[in-house]
Protein backbone atom coordinates (compact mmCIF):
# COMPACT_ATOMS: atom_id res chain seq x y z
CA UNK A 1 0.00 0.00 0.00
CA UNK A 2 1.21 3.65 -0.88
CA UNK A 3 0.32 6.27 1.34
CA UNK A 4 -0.08 9.77 -0.05
CA UNK A 5 -0.07 13.14 1.49
CA UNK A 6 -1.41 16.07 -0.02
CA UNK A 7 0.53 19.16 1.20
CA UNK A 8 -1.57 22.46 0.06
CA UNK A 9 -3.11 25.60 0.89
CA UNK A 10 -5.47 28.05 -0.84
CA UNK A 11 -2.51 30.08 -2.70
CA UNK A 12 0.81 29.19 -3.27
CA UNK A 13 2.11 31.12 -0.55
CA UNK A 14 -0.06 29.20 1.94
CA UNK A 15 0.94 25.52 0.59
CA UNK A 16 5.04 27.49 1.12
CA UNK A 17 3.92 27.44 4.56
CA UNK A 18 2.46 23.87 4.53
CA UNK A 19 5.85 22.45 3.06
CA UNK A 20 7.41 24.37 5.33
CA UNK A 21 5.59 22.64 8.07
CA UNK A 22 4.94 19.05 6.77
CA UNK A 23 9.77 19.18 6.11
CA UNK A 24 9.90 19.73 10.10
CA UNK A 25 7.36 16.55 10.10
CA UNK A 26 9.28 14.46 8.20
CA UNK A 27 12.54 15.41 10.13
CA UNK A 28 14.16 18.52 8.75
CA UNK A 29 16.33 19.92 11.20
CA UNK A 30 18.06 22.18 8.53
CA UNK A 31 18.60 25.99 9.90
CA UNK A 32 17.92 27.71 6.72
CA UNK A 33 15.22 28.83 5.10
CA UNK A 34 15.37 29.49 1.34
CA UNK A 35 13.06 33.12 -0.17
CA UNK A 36 12.36 32.81 -3.65
CA UNK A 37 10.20 34.40 -6.16
CA UNK A 38 6.41 33.33 -5.99
CA UNK A 39 5.86 34.50 -9.41
CA UNK A 40 8.86 33.64 -11.77
CA UNK A 41 10.34 29.75 -11.22
CA UNK A 42 14.17 30.38 -12.22
CA UNK A 43 15.46 31.34 -8.99
CA UNK A 44 13.93 28.51 -7.04
CA UNK A 45 14.88 26.16 -9.79
CA UNK A 46 18.31 27.11 -9.07
CA UNK A 47 18.34 26.83 -5.46
CA UNK A 48 16.19 23.70 -5.32
CA UNK A 49 18.91 20.05 -5.85
CA UNK A 50 20.22 22.44 -2.93
CA UNK A 51 17.07 22.84 -0.80
CA UNK A 52 16.15 19.26 -1.88
CA UNK A 53 19.86 17.57 -0.32
CA UNK A 54 19.62 19.64 2.86
CA UNK A 55 16.10 19.62 3.56
CA UNK A 56 15.60 23.02 3.87
CA UNK A 57 12.10 24.88 2.80
CA UNK A 58 11.87 26.98 0.05
CA UNK A 59 9.01 29.84 1.25
CA UNK A 60 8.12 32.20 -1.94
CA UNK A 61 7.76 35.82 -1.69
CA UNK A 62 4.46 37.59 -3.28
CA UNK A 63 4.64 40.04 -6.57
CA UNK A 64 5.63 42.79 -4.29
CA UNK A 65 8.84 41.02 -3.36
CA UNK A 66 7.80 40.25 0.54
CA UNK A 67 6.30 37.56 2.57
CA UNK A 68 3.21 37.82 3.28
CA UNK A 69 2.12 38.27 7.14
CA UNK A 70 1.20 34.30 7.63
CA UNK A 71 4.73 33.36 6.24
CA UNK A 72 6.33 35.60 8.72
CA UNK A 73 4.66 34.18 11.87
CA UNK A 74 5.34 30.33 10.31
CA UNK A 75 9.16 31.86 9.67
CA UNK A 76 9.40 32.92 13.32
CA UNK A 77 7.96 29.98 15.03
CA UNK A 78 10.13 27.99 13.16
CA UNK A 79 13.05 27.31 16.47
CA UNK A 80 15.47 25.45 13.88
CA UNK A 81 15.62 28.78 11.58
CA UNK A 82 19.02 30.37 12.46
CA UNK A 83 19.67 31.46 8.47
CA UNK A 84 17.68 32.78 5.38
CA UNK A 85 18.75 32.47 2.02
CA UNK A 86 17.36 34.90 -0.03
CA UNK A 87 17.84 34.02 -4.05
CA UNK A 88 16.91 36.95 -6.34
CA UNK A 89 17.46 40.56 -6.73
CA UNK A 90 15.64 43.30 -5.10
CA UNK A 91 13.31 43.32 -7.75
CA UNK A 92 11.68 39.81 -7.05
CA UNK A 93 12.78 39.67 -3.16
CA UNK A 94 13.04 43.47 -1.36
CA UNK A 95 15.17 44.14 1.12
CA UNK A 96 11.81 44.74 2.78
CA UNK A 97 11.80 40.98 3.38
CA UNK A 98 15.21 41.41 6.71
CA UNK A 99 12.84 44.23 8.12
CA UNK A 100 9.78 41.60 8.06
CA UNK A 101 12.04 38.95 9.94
CA UNK A 102 13.83 40.78 11.91
CA UNK A 103 17.64 40.55 12.81
CA UNK A 104 18.16 37.37 14.74
CA UNK A 105 18.71 35.93 11.69
CA UNK A 106 21.83 35.66 9.36
CA UNK A 107 20.72 37.01 6.11
CA UNK A 108 22.34 35.41 2.49
CA UNK A 109 21.37 37.03 -0.73
CA UNK A 110 22.58 35.08 -4.19
CA UNK A 111 22.08 36.78 -6.97
CA UNK A 112 22.91 38.00 -10.71
CA UNK A 113 22.16 40.89 -13.27
CA UNK A 114 19.45 38.33 -14.81
CA UNK A 115 18.36 34.27 -14.27
CA UNK A 116 21.92 32.59 -15.69
CA UNK A 117 23.88 35.35 -13.42
CA UNK A 118 22.28 34.13 -10.69
CA UNK A 119 21.94 30.79 -11.79
CA UNK A 120 25.66 31.08 -11.81
CA UNK A 121 26.28 32.32 -8.68
CA UNK A 122 23.65 29.98 -6.79
CA UNK A 123 25.38 26.86 -8.57
CA UNK A 124 29.11 28.40 -6.59
CA UNK A 125 27.56 28.79 -3.20
CA UNK A 126 25.67 25.45 -3.69
CA UNK A 127 28.78 23.42 -4.69
CA UNK A 128 30.84 25.57 -1.98
CA UNK A 129 28.09 24.19 0.48
CA UNK A 130 27.12 20.62 -0.07
CA UNK A 131 26.46 19.72 -3.25
CA UNK A 132 28.93 18.17 -5.80
CA UNK A 133 29.34 18.32 -10.08
CA UNK A 134 29.65 14.53 -10.00
CA UNK A 135 25.79 14.64 -11.35
CA UNK A 136 24.82 17.99 -12.81
CA UNK A 137 22.00 18.59 -14.79
CA UNK A 138 21.22 20.90 -17.90
CA UNK A 139 17.98 23.04 -18.56
CA UNK A 140 15.87 25.51 -20.04
CA UNK A 141 16.18 28.86 -18.15
CA UNK A 142 12.57 29.41 -20.20
CA UNK A 143 10.82 26.57 -19.88
CA UNK A 144 10.40 25.49 -16.75
CA UNK A 145 8.42 21.85 -16.26
CA UNK A 146 11.74 19.69 -17.08
CA UNK A 147 13.45 21.28 -14.91
CA UNK A 148 11.40 21.34 -11.95
CA UNK A 149 11.24 17.63 -12.00
CA UNK A 150 14.99 17.64 -12.64
CA UNK A 151 15.94 19.67 -9.33
CA UNK A 152 14.75 16.90 -7.34
CA UNK A 153 16.86 14.67 -9.51
CA UNK A 154 19.58 16.50 -8.68
CA UNK A 155 19.08 17.10 -5.21
CA UNK A 156 19.14 13.71 -4.73
CA UNK A 157 22.74 13.07 -6.59
CA UNK A 158 23.48 16.12 -4.80
CA UNK A 159 24.36 17.88 -7.82
CA UNK A 160 23.26 21.84 -9.26
CA UNK A 161 20.88 22.29 -12.47
CA UNK A 162 22.21 24.31 -14.78
CA UNK A 163 20.02 26.73 -16.71
CA UNK A 164 21.41 26.82 -20.52
CA UNK A 165 22.99 29.92 -21.70
CA UNK A 166 26.79 30.83 -22.88
CA UNK A 167 27.75 31.65 -19.69
CA UNK A 168 26.14 28.88 -17.66
CA UNK A 169 27.85 26.05 -19.52
CA UNK A 170 31.24 27.55 -19.29
CA UNK A 171 30.49 27.58 -15.76
CA UNK A 172 29.49 23.92 -16.55
CA UNK A 173 32.30 23.13 -18.47
CA UNK A 174 35.01 24.50 -16.11
CA UNK A 175 34.17 21.72 -14.01
CA UNK A 176 33.88 18.55 -16.61
CA UNK A 177 36.67 16.69 -15.11
CA UNK A 178 34.96 16.21 -11.99
CA UNK A 179 31.13 15.11 -14.13
CA UNK A 180 30.73 11.14 -13.79
CA UNK A 181 27.44 11.92 -15.51
CA UNK A 182 26.04 14.51 -17.07
CA UNK A 183 22.09 14.71 -17.72
CA UNK A 184 19.86 16.71 -20.15
CA UNK A 185 16.61 17.30 -19.07
CA UNK A 186 13.45 17.38 -21.85
CA UNK A 187 14.21 16.96 -25.75
CA UNK A 188 15.88 18.55 -28.34
CA UNK A 189 13.44 21.67 -29.37
CA UNK A 190 14.28 22.43 -25.54
CA UNK A 191 17.96 22.01 -24.68
CA UNK A 192 20.49 20.99 -27.48
CA UNK A 193 23.51 18.45 -26.58
CA UNK A 194 26.38 19.56 -24.36
CA UNK A 195 29.56 18.99 -25.86
CA UNK A 196 32.51 18.11 -23.76
CA UNK A 197 31.31 16.46 -20.70
CA UNK A 198 32.17 12.91 -20.06
CA UNK A 199 28.70 11.69 -20.46
CA UNK A 200 25.26 12.53 -20.98
CA UNK A 201 22.09 11.62 -20.66
CA UNK A 202 18.94 12.78 -21.99
CA UNK A 203 15.54 13.05 -20.16
CA UNK A 204 12.69 13.78 -22.22
CA UNK A 205 9.85 11.60 -21.01
CA UNK A 206 10.99 9.22 -23.66
CA UNK A 207 13.61 7.46 -23.08
CA UNK A 208 16.22 7.40 -20.01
Amino acid sequence: EIRTNRIAGNSRFETSIESLDAARSMGSESNTVVLAAGFGFADALSIGPWAYATASPIVLVNKDGVLTSDEVEAIAQDEYVKRIVIVGGTSVVSDEVEEQLGKDYTYVRLSGEDRYQTNVNVTDWATRNGLAWTKPALASGTRFPDALVGAALCGSFASPVVLDSELSLAALLVHKATISQGYILGGMAVVDDISGLTANTRLNGVDI
